[in-house]
């Protein structure tokens, strides 16, 4: 069969093209939204993105002088520049793209950056030099990215890069280290079928994103959005689940992208900025809650409901509490179009109302990323912010910043009445009658003058409770009880809160909160040790007080006395988790402003807990202070009952403040292994002494033991324990044999002194010459056993000389055979 013309198969092609459109146009409007049906076979266009690396980085080059930059006007992309002096790189990316941008590693903060970038179809030929800010941005809990947004360059083929500092006060980096330059094709050109539903989907979104004319009403309307599947967003490109957060703030930014896209162009810049977003900067997700074009179509971006609070990646530090919006385009030098300025109107006058927020009010954020603003500072801004109110960057471009004042106002007269700010002062209550959070304040401001209502519905949606009034700024107070007086059970309710003015119907407002009367639970409470002794001596000088709630609450922990008065705060109000918590007391208390010794004798610690109602759970527990026993230092921490005569016992000194009964109990491994009862002692000065022998008869070995001593006097029974070492070890000593050294030079003699149970090891040594007469004596100290040492002797003349060394452990056991280095002085 012989094959068409090609002029037939053009025309066949724009007749089937015609038919497509028409179909589509036909459904998208029946729909109005285009069905799951057709989204289906509309959904995944084709996108390509390759990267390339620059392994040597890119040198950033002085700036631009005022002469050298041209200025970008009407919707020309990026800012035109002269050709940079150096540095400049060429990339093949092996593909014919639409979009490029550039990553690299966060360079030293001070300093901005500009990149620029242009290109060329043939690498001969190349396009005007375009500069993009070189911007920071993270996910919530992610790593700082540096990257431009991608440029919309139109068809090229190869890409030339280069960096120049952007002018400011701060001196910039000398190199971008880790550049990455990405070249996307978003467009619809693969081949014959890819650009007939090419011009299907562009034909859906734009019929999708067109603004229709209103009905008359006072509550806003939400605007026309082009669904991620009518833009044709892969969602396999989306990782994890979206996060949410109460909307406080709108971050307008602009794309930084470039003017020169058509309107046939434009979903295929957003899905250049999904691939970018996801594929190069590997966020979850497209960064930005909605982009707009310069033709005034609103795109959904990132995943998870346009009425929702959606975490996204878009202000760096301020991402929670806060939805962002980006107008696609370079602004700049250039203005923002019409259409645009009037579409991020429309969007901000439903987003706001949607979360009750005002346009001209404020909000503070705390900051989760430290750049412009410091980790963990509260920082107020307006409503309706730009990018650069957050973040060192001077997105998006002044002549959209410039115009945010009016926006906010126009934002602010929409759709009036508008209700902001509904928010009980507790999110739970407790009306049990005892004084704490019985009652909650329920405050909300409207917008003008106007009659209100709130119903308070229970969780099967009855209404339970309905006030209302007449004015602007509300403050209503609720018990916890029905119409009829009745209070209500626990539970979670709602709040709806409905405002009618001569404008019209307010959008309702909605909040929740609990009533909850049921205390907390405490798991388990402990003292430890019950007795303890802050003596100052070492031994159970602090008690410390472990508690387990059973939910996340507020707890603190004092001391009280019988009465329940507090002697001392121990850990004032703080939320705590479930897991195990503690408290350390030293046994003083609070006495004429001072701190004190508290009195022997029982003391009462008490542990509260109060859950996020107000209900509290108190908990006490005894423990006694006892004073009786105070021990001192062993008079041999280390010793050898070896009947030389050298450290043949320890002696654990102690002192009684009262008579009592002492026992002294020697303990190896955990076990006794021998008990020395000493009987009735009066108050004053004693002491204890071991002499290595054990229960049986026997002698102890080398190895650690303990001696406790326990006193039972008046107050209790009350314990302390020192630790002792048995070493019956000699020490040993390692030294080399013999050593040559020049006349005149210090002779450097390595040793090594060993010992299994002494730590510290004394060493010394006699230096003689051959006839035997000694000529030094060297006292070398206490070193520390295991470790390579140096002794250091100076010959006074030449020949041979031995260097005989000595040593003794902590326990008094002398090295056995003395250790010789013979040193030759030549």
């Amino acid at each position: 069969m012989a094959r068409p013309h090609p002029h037939k198969r053009a025309a066949r092609l724009a007749a089937f093209s015609i038919l497509c459109v028409l179909v589509t146009v036909v459904a998208v409007w029946a729909a109005p939204r285009v069905s799951d049906a057709v989204a289906a076979w509309m959904h995944d266009p084709p996108v390509e993105l390759r990267t390339a690396v620059l392994q040597d980085g890119l040198t950033v080059g002085p700036a631009a002088s005022a002469a050298a930059t041209a200025s970008d006007t009407g919707l020309a992309a990026g800012t035109a520049v002269s050709a940079p002096t150096a540095g400049a790189v060429t990339v093949d990316p092996g593909m014919t793209f639409t979009m490029a941008g550039v990553t690299c590693t966060p360079p030293a903060r001070d300093g901005d950056v500009q990149v620029l970038l242009r290109t060329s179809q043939d690498g001969r030929t190349w396009s005007r030099w375009y500069s993009v800010t070189l911007e920071r941005a993270a996910e919530e809990g992610g790593p700082e990215k540096a990257f431009t947004e991608p440029v919309w360059t139109g068809a090229g083929r190869y890409v030339q890069v280069a960096a120049q500092r952007a002018g400011g006060a701060a001196p910039a980096p000398a190199s971008l280290r880790g550049v990455h330059v990405v070249a996307i094709n978003s467009s619809e050109d693969a081949d014959t079928a890819a650009t007939v539903l090419g011009v299907v989907r562009r034909t859906a979104a734009t019929i999708a994103g067109l603004h229709f004319t209103q009905t008359a009403a006072a509550m806003t309307t939400k605007p026309r959005i082009v669904t991620r599947s009518q833009w044709g967003a892969n969602e396999s490109w989306r990782s994890g689940s979206p996060d949410y957060a109460p909307v406080k703030v709108a971050f307008v930014h602009h794309t930084d992208s470039g003017n020169d896209y058509s309107a046939s162009e434009a979903p295929a810049v957003v899905r250049g900025v999904y691939a970018y977003h996801t594929k190069s900067l590997h966020w979850s997700d497209v960064g930005y809650n909605f982009l707009i074009d310069r033709y005034g179509v609103v795109y959904e971006g990132r995943y998870g409901g346009v009425a929702r609070g959606v975490i996204g990646a878009q202000v760096l530090g301020f991402n929670t509490g806060s939805t962002g919006i980006s107008v696609i385009g370079t602004f700049t030098h250039a203005n923002p179009t019409s259409a645009s300025v009037t579409s991020l109107e429309r969007l901000l006058e439903w987003k706001l109302d949607v979360h009750h927020v005002d346009p001209l009010g404020t909000a503070t954020l705390r900051c989760a990323y430290g750049e412009k603003y410091s980790t963990g500072q509260r920082v107020t801004l307006p409503a309706i912010s730009g990018h650069r109110d957050a973040n060192y960057t001077d997105c998006p471009g002044n002549h959209l910043y410039t115009q945010l004042p009016n926006i906010r106002k126009v934002v602010a007269r929409t759709g009036q009445p508008k209700i902001y700010g509904l928010m009980p002062d507790d999110p739970a209550i407790s009306p049990n009658g005892d004084g704490v959070n019985d009652k909650v304040t329920i405050g909300f401001t409207i917008s003008q003058q106007a009659t209100w209502t709130l119903e308070i519905r229970d969780d099967a949606g009855r209404l339970v409770r309905h006030v209302g009034g007449e004015g602007t700024v509300i403050q209503t107070v609720w018990s916890g009880r029905d119409d009829d007086g009745k209070l209500l059970p626990d539970g979670a309710y709602t709040l709806q809160v409905g405002a009618t003015s001569a404008a019209g119907t307010a959008r309702p407002a909605t909040a929740s909160m609990r009533l909850d009367t049921a205390p907390p639970r405490m798991e388990s409470a402990d003292v430890t040790p019950d007795p303890f002794s802050p003596n100052g001596d070492g031994q159970y000088d602090v008690a410390q007080i472990s508690y387990t709630p059973a939910e996340a609450v507020q707890a603190r922990v004092s001391v009280v006395d019988g009465s329940g008065k507090v002697l001392r705060r121990l850990k004032p109000w703080a939320w705590v988790t479930t897991s195990v918590q503690k408290a350390d007391w030293d046994g003083r208390i609070l006495s004429g402003g001072k701190l004190v010794p508290a009195p022997e004798g029982p003391a009462t610690v008490q542990v509260e807990i109060r859950d996020t109602a107000g209900n509290t759970t108190t908990v006490r527990r005894k423990v006694t202070v006892d004073l009786t026993l105070a021990v001192g230092t062993v008079s041999h921490a280390t010793f050898s009952p070896n009947a030389d005569g050298v450290y043949d016992a320890a002696t654990v000194p102690f002192r009684l403040t009262r008579a009592a009964d002492v026992t002294a109990a020697v303990l190896h491994g955990g076990s006794v292994v021998r008990t020395m009862r000493l009987g009735q002692l009066t108050r004053g000065k004693q002491s204890a002494t071991w002499d290595g022998k054990l229960g049986g008869g026997g002698m102890a070995t080398s190895g650690r033991y303990t001696i406790r001593l326990t006193a039972d006097g008046s107050r209790g029974v009350t314990s302390a324990a020192r630790d002792v070492t048995v070493d019956l070890v000699a020490p040993r000593l390692t030294v080399p044999a013999t050593m040559r050294v020049a006349y005149g030079k210090t002779a450097k003699i390595a040793y090594t002194p060993r010992d299994a149970y002494s730590t510290m090891v004394k060493v010394g040594a006699t230096v003689t010459n051959a006839a035997g007469t000694v000529v030094a004596s060297l006292n070398l100290g206490w070193v520390k056993q295991g470790a390579a040492h140096v002794c250091v002797w100076k010959p006074r003349a030449r020949g041979s000389f031995s260097v005989t060394f000595k040593a003794v452990d902590l326990g008094g056991n002398h090295l056995a055979t003395p250790a010789v280095t013979t040193v030759k002085v030549r």
